[in-house]
C-alpha cells in the first residue's frame, strides 16, 4: 500500500514470518504523517520484509492466490472514517500481473533496516530532514525509475587480454557477493551508450549451437570501455542469471499478452511500464 498510517495501524493486519510489505516512506509521506516510522518497526519485530518506495500510491493487496486492489490504505482512517472501495479477484492472470508489480516496485524500492528506519523516525518529527531521498548512494540516478533493454546477446570466448580484465572487473564485483557474468557489445551501439550502472537488461542469449534462451532481467552491475586490437568494445558486467526460459515460450507469452513484438536479434529500450510488470510476472510464474 502506499501509506500506513498511525496509532495502532500495525494492528489492522496479521502479518506473518516473511511476508513483504511495500509502502510509501519518503520525506512527503513522513513530514505529513501519512506514513508512521513507528508503526513499521512494530511490523518488523514480526520478521516481515519492508520495502520503501518515495513513488508508490498503489494500494494493492496479494494474500497467496488472492488479490484485492482499493483506495484504501492501512490506517484507522481507511477503517473507520473514510469511504473506501475496492475490488478482489481470483483471476490467475491477475495474479501474475500483481506478482510483476510488486517485484517491479521492489526492484525501485529501498530495503528498510534499522539504520534507516532510525532516520524515518527523525523525519517524522521534523518539518526539515537533514537529508532527501532522493539522493543515489549506490549508483543509480536519484529519483528516476531506471531504464529496461531488451539486448540478443551471442555466445563468445574472452582470450588474451580480454580475459585478464574481464576476471578482474568481476573479481572485484565478487568481493561484494556478487556472482558475476560479463557479456561485450559494440561500444558504437546506441543503446549500449545509453545504458548506466543499474538498469536493467532482459538478454536474448544464444549459443555457438544455436540454442536461443531469455534470462530474467538482471540489474547492470558495472560498464566500462575499452579498445582491444582496433576495436572499440563495451563490457557489462552482470549477476549470473540463476534460471532461464525458451526463446519459444518467451515469445509465446508477450504475444498473448499484446504488450511486445520480439525476436532473436530484438534490441531495444522497454518503456512501457505494463510491459516491465508483465516480463516480471512471466518470470515467477515461470
Amino acid at each position: 500500500m502506499a501509506f500506513l498510517g498511525r496509532s495502532g495501524s500495525s494492528q489492522l493486519f496479521r502479518f506473518r514470518k516473511n511476508d513483504e510489505l511495500y509502502v510509501n516512506m519518503g520525506k512527503s509521506a513522513l513530514t505529513s504523517h501519512l506514513t508512521d516510522p513507528r508503526e513499521i518497526e512494530k511490523i518488523k519485530r514480526k520478521r516481515v520484509k519492508v520495502y520503501s518506495s518515495d513513488h508508490l500510491h498503489a494500494k494493492v493487496y496479494l494474500f497467496d492466490k488472492h488479490l484485492i486492489v482499493c483506495s484504501g490504505n492501512i490506517s484507522i482512517s481507511s477503517q473507520r472514517r473514510l469511504i473506501e472501495a475496492g475490488l478482489s479477484t481470483t483471476e490467475p492472470n491477475a495474479i501474475v500481473a500483481a506478482n510483476g508489480f510488486f517485484k517491479f516496485i521492489q526492484l525501485h524500492s529501498q530495503k528498510v533496516d534499522q539504520a534507516f528506519l532510525n532516520l524515518c523516525k527523525r523525519i517524522y518529527k521534523s518539518a526539515h530532514p537533514p537529508v532527501y531521498f532522493g539522493d543515489s548512494t549506490d549508483g543509480r540516478r536519484g529519483d528516476a525509475l531506471n531504464r529496461w533493454w531488451l539486448r540478443n546477446t551471442q555466445e563468445v570466448d574472452f582470450l588474451g587480454e580480454e580475459k585478464i580484465f574481464t576476471e578482474r572487473e568481476e573479481k572485484k564485483r565478487a568481493k561484494r557477493g556478487y556472482t558475476c557474468t560479463t557479456i561485450r557489445y559494440p561500444a558504437t551501439s546506441r543503446s549500449v551508450k545509453e545504458m548506466q550502472q543499474g538498469d536493467f537488461l532482459v538478454e536474448i542469449y544464444t549459443d555457438k549451437k544455436g540454442r536461443t534462451e531469455v534470462y530474467p532481467p538482471i540489474p547492470i552491475l558495472w560498464k566500462y570501455t575499452r579498445t582491444v586490437g582496433h576495436l572499440r568494445r563495451t563490457y557489462i558486467v552482470l549477476e549470473e542469471p540463476q534460471y532461464e526460459e525458451s526463446f519459444k515460450k518467451f515469445k509465446a507469452f508477450m504475444t498473448a499478452q499484446g504488450l511486445l513484438r520480439i525476436g532473436k536479434n530484438s534490441n531495444q529500450e522497454i518503456r512501457n511500464v505494463d510491459v516491465q510488470q508483465a516480463l516480471l510476472g512471466f518470470w515467477l510464474k515461470n
